[in-house]
């Protein structure tokens, strides 16, 4: 901590002595405080809208067949398309049809999302298969190009080597 003060205070010094206008200065020491402060101070982020929607998604593959359209509307567009390697659908009542075929031959199975990465229109993320006891089946990676009202439109999984 005592070493980044001392970079900051050098690094204003320099400023100073280079004539920037005072309100240079002071968004300059703004922000150079804030990153020290957050170096203390780690803050517990709070779930991401894109968090939120993976789990949404992931909860689709064990729900009931009569919610599961509408369901995975809410988070996936009509015309979303979704492969993996055993298959590659185009479409919302498709990717339902296939779960609904997962559902079956996977009873008591659900998937947990733990942890999401995003970027401008894309996005990651890390799974986890459960069985019905909560232990581990498999576990992967599925990545999302986001429609601009920001649902799922292209999925693609990937199931890691046990």
């Amino acid at each position: 901590m005592a070493a980044h003060l001392l970079a900051l205070y050098q690094g204003l010094l320099v400023l100073v002595r280079a004539g920037l206008p005072r309100t240079t200065l002071h968004s300059v020491t703004d922000g150079a405080m804030a990153s020290i402060g957050s170096l203390r101070t780690p803050r517990k982020q709070d779930m991401s809208d894109t968090q939120r929607l993976w789990n949404d998604y992931a909860a689709c593959w064990s729900a009931e067949p009569a919610d599961r359209l509408a369901a995975l509307g809410a988070v996936a567009v009509d015309e979303v398309a979704y492969r993996d390697p055993g298959t590659e659908v185009g479409s919302l009542t498709e990717l339902a049809a296939y779960m609904a075929g997962f559902a079956q031959a996977f009873p008591g199975h659900r998937f947990r999302i733990d942890e999401v990465l995003e970027h401008h229109d894309r996005s990651l993320a890390r799974w986890t298969q459960l069985g019905a006891q909560d232990e581990t089946a498999s576990t992967g990676v599925s990545a999302a190009r986001h429609h601009e009202d920001g649902r799922l439109a292209d999925i693609t999984g990937f199931f890691l080597p046990a």
